[in-house]
């Protein structure tokens, strides 16, 4: 399929509008867990979220075609790991900074080439080893890790990393036949799910003064999640996947503005190795892949 100059560039726009619906639904997440706790908090959320994508179900596939899919055994994979998620999000984000935060997300794609290799069996680069090492390094730069300063909050949004590379691996494994409602009915359903049992048990409704929140961040999830698909359908994931690392700018300034999260040197350093990594290894991976097609083609081109 050849992809025009405006199309590529409609695509980043819709990625990166998207990836800000998400730094804006993760900015009211952190300040939701103030008065909430995790599981709350994604119940009503995950809750909203689904409640958003079926009112736009028609638009997206549609939900009988959706629920007739034939990769059931994937999408309950996928559900599973979704589900698992945002919970370990949501507690590291009402513990750490944002922009720390977004610095331990940023090796979901060094975790990426990692599982592809024994889940695709895709042929892993000398280069992506060593920008996988590097970015690993940055990480390390930016927290600086040691008994005081690496706790749980950082462990579980690593081991969120490690499932969201995963869960997105999955993907490839189901094909291109799948509706777009259905990657998020199913993983926010699955949340739900997940976050009904302690919720149930102990029922009450938010506070009345967290309601905007809730509502404004169920709906930003789902427009985000659809207005990233589009940009996946658009053009090449290689174009678009090195859009996420505008999430790193947006965790700065939202943190700067609305928790007082002020970076550090190190902070920013090892951030900005980070993002360099993941940015070259994503399309440094898809010049290698234009070089087997075409020996002849220079690098970079």
């Amino acid at each position: 399929m050849n992809y025009t100059r405006s199309t590529r560039y409609k695509a980043i726009a819709f990625a990166l509008t998207g990836f800000l619906c998400f730094s804006l639904a993760d900015a009211m997440g952190k300040f939701l867990t103030r008065e909430m706790d995790v599981f709350a908090l994604n119940f009503w959320l995950s809750g909203i979220s689904v409640l958003v994508l079926l009112a736009a179900g028609p638009w997206l596939g549609g939900l009988r075609a959706t629920l007739r899919t034939r990769q059931r055994r994937w999408h309950l994979i996928r559900a599973v790991l979704t589900g698992f998620i945002p919970l370990l999000n949501f507690y590291a984000l009402a513990h750490m900074p944002l922009v720390n935060f977004y610095t331990i997300v940023f090796t979901a794609p060094f975790f990426t080439v990692i599982f592809a290799r024994f889940m695709l069996g895709e042929r892993t680069h000398a280069q992506s080893w060593f920008l996988i090492a590097l970015g690993f390094i940055g990480v390390l730069i930016a927290l600086r890790p040691s008994p005081a300063t690496f706790g749980w909050p950082e462990l579980a949004v690593l081991a969120s990393a490690l499932l969201f590379s995963v869960r997105n691996l999955t993907v490839a494994k189901m094909g291109k036949q799948e509706t777009m409602l259905s990657y998020g009915l199913y993983g926010y359903g699955a949340i739900v799910l997940f976050s009904a049992p302690p919720v149930l048990m102990d029922f009450h409704l938010p506070p009345t003064d967290a309601w905007p929140l809730l509502i404004a961040a169920g709906i930003l999830v789902s427009v985000g999640l659809v207005i990233f698909s589009l940009a996946f359908r658009l053009a090449p994931a290689a174009i678009v996947a090195p859009t996420h690392y505008s999430q790193m700018i947006w965790g700065m300034v939202l943190g700067l503005a609305v928790f007082n999260d002020w970076p550090d040197f190190w902070d920013i350093a090892g951030g900005a190795v980070v993002m360099f990594c993941g940015f070259w290894l994503v399309v440094g991976e898809r010049w290698a892949l234009r070089r087997i097609k075409d020996p002849a083609r220079p690098p970079g081109t």
